[in-house]
């Protein structure tokens, strides 16, 4: 990564999010926008060294928490061999944003000589596993 950390990179997109989004529209999705710092406290919680990772995040806004997750892997003495990301967002403004951050994530990742994937899923998480 050149300039910023990935989550503070990441964190740009949340800003921009909220300064763009429909309050009224927001209150109807419950979109809540992890900010940087609680989003690291929670990636710190995945403690178990694994090969791989597949992190499933079912309301994924721009994408906050799983840089923080990527983040956090990659920083770790025992990284792992590879981390796939499965992101479902529901918001169209937000799935551009998330389509940012998970390229951020993976050259993160390239950087630091872990294999990344991610697949988005535009829709919402419970309807679409319900179809599965």
């Amino acid at each position: 990564m050149t300039v910023g950390s990935l989550v503070d990179r990441v964190d740009f997109f949340r800003i921009d999010a909220n300064r763009r989004l429909d309050p009224e529209k927001r209150v109807e999705y419950g979109q809540f926008m992890t900010p940087a710092s609680l989003a690291r406290l929670m990636a710190r919680l995945f403690s178990l060294p694994r090969k791989s990772y597949h992190l499933i995040d079912a309301g994924a806004g721009v994408g906050s928490l799983s840089a923080a997750w990527v983040e956090e892997l990659c920083g770790r003495k025992q990284k792992p061999s590879s981390i796939h990301v499965s992101a479902y967002e529901t918001d169209p403004l937000m799935v551009e944003y998330l389509k940012s951050s998970m390229e951020l994530c993976g050259a993160h990742c390239k950087d630091n000589g872990i294999a990344f994937s991610a697949d988005l899923k535009e829709g919402d998480f419970i309807a679409l596993a319900g179809e599965q």
